[in-house]
């Protein structure tokens, strides 16, 4: 009796276990989705702006646009090839990519306001 008790304790901390991994999963996959996003509406931006400055930029527009293109390639690297390395890490991790993607939006919208 009591095997089969532990086994069916054993048995039911499986299942929560295993349904705790895939809610991080998800979790995971949706933060990395809603980052990834974030970062195509900016490359949409970024490549209107390549087009504005183009035909009318000054060599100050051409740097914060080779700036802002660095930045959202450095980012779309860093969603490529992010892990879900720990819950610390992966707090970590999301909060300074948003706060990047944050970053690199507001650069984006002033320069598009300057232009």
């Amino acid at each position: 009796m009591k095997y089969i008790l532990v086994i069916m304790f054993m048995g039911s901390l499986f299942g929560i276990a295993s349904e705790t991994v895939k809610g991080a999963k998800k979790d995971f996959q949706s933060a990395k989705s809603e980052l990834t996003v974030k970062l195509e509406n900016l490359e949409a931006q970024i490549k209107d702006l390549t087009q504005k400055i183009k035909s009318t930029g000054n060599e100050t527009q051409q740097k914060t646009l080779q700036d802002l293109t660095t930045t959202k390639d450095q980012l779309k690297i860093e969603i490529n090839e992010l892990q879900q390395d720990s819950k610390q890490s992966w707090k970590k991790f999301t909060k300074a990519m948003a706060e990047s993607i944050d970053k690199l939006n507001d650069k984006v919208q002033s320069a598009l306001k300057e232009k």
